[in-house]
């Protein structure tokens, strides 16, 4: 268009976006274990991105938190109890 050539390169797709997430089939919010809402210990989770990956922690998982993000209300409302 202009006669001046950019250098773009090919960006690969990271083959895990757009893949479901699982937590598992059995997993547990451990409120009392983490200190709270949005900080809990998640027991029984065997985590898999669709089929690609699949594993088992090799200690509790712990929520860091919902903060300024406005999904508190709604993270405590759709998560599994």
């Amino acid at each position: 268009m202009f006669g001046v050539e950019l250098p773009f390169q090919s960006v690969p797709v990271d083959p895990l976006l757009g893949l479901p997430v699982s937590l598992g089939s059995n997993p547990m919010f451990d409120e009392a274990a983490g200190g709270g809402a949005t900080f809990e210990h998640v027991r029984n989770c065997n985590l898999t991105f669709g089929t690609l990956v699949t594993a088992t922690p090799t200690s509790t998982p712990h929520l860091t938190g919902v903060s300024d993000t406005g999904a508190g209300s709604e993270y405590l409302l759709k998560k599994r109890l």
